[in-house]
């Protein structure tokens, strides 16, 4: 379970450096190295009381791989908004909505700081803690200046992002589908084929629907 968490990590490690590196806005990547400091404050105070081996086991039961999967999928479809949204509309709501910070990132960063407490044992444990939100706080303010060095520019940063959430929750539902516990045993219920005929049939007429009715209506539109 360790290496699944760790790969996990180390995929949203790599998600929230192109997630900060799209926002211009510096006032925004301020914020959210303020909202990384404040949670790694929380943090360290709460993992001095945590055993990195009662979370992994915690973590390793096919229910919480489960809600895990549910997460990733939530920031999936975050990222996917974020990556094909237009700025059009100047109101609040929508506006903030695009500038949350990598929601994947703040678990990511509380096993990484729960780690480093097992890697790095003879630290100061305060004194890493410092050292942890300086370097997430100077990545998160410097992203883009950091992707413009590597060549990157803000346009491209868009498919990395989605492409690193699909394989996280490619990663995350595969671990779940291989825990032992997930296995399926002793099912002996048959197939009614009419059945998922029928479903696929509904599935392919919504499908077409949903192509042909908006592009009728607008060369009705252009018609008129």
């Amino acid at each position: 379970m360790r290496e699944v968490l760790l790969t996990i990590a180390l995929l949203a490690s790599l998600k929230y450096l192109f997630e900060e590196g799209i926002h211009r806005s510096l006032l925004v990547r301020v914020l959210h190295a303020v909202a990384y400091v404040l949670f790694l404050t929380v943090v360290h105070v709460v993992t001095q009381h945590v055993s990195r081996d009662e979370v992994e086991g915690m973590l390793y039961s096919a229910e919480a791989l489960q809600n895990v999967s549910l997460a990733v999928m939530i920031d999936l479809l975050y990222v996917v908004y974020i990556c094909t949204h237009k700025p059009t509309s100047t109101r609040c709501f929508r506006t903030w909505t695009r500038h949350l910070p990598p929601l994947l990132f703040f678990p990511t960063l509380f096993y990484l700081r729960l780690s480093l407490f097992y890697v790095l044992p003879g630290y100061s444990f305060a004194a890493v803690s410092v050292v942890v939100a300086a370097i997430v706080a100077a990545l998160s303010i410097m992203a883009p200046c950091l992707w413009q060095v590597l060549g990157l520019q803000r346009g491209s940063l868009r498919e990395p992002m989605v492409l690193l959430s699909l394989c996280t929750f490619v990663f995350v539902v595969a671990a779940g589908v291989l825990h032992p516990d997930s296995a399926v045993r002793n099912v002996s219920t048959s197939t009614d084929w009419w059945q998922t005929l029928w479903l696929l049939l509904i599935v392919l007429c919504g499908a077409t629907v949903g192509y042909l009715v908006p592009r009728l209506w607008q060369r009705i539109r252009r018609n008129k």
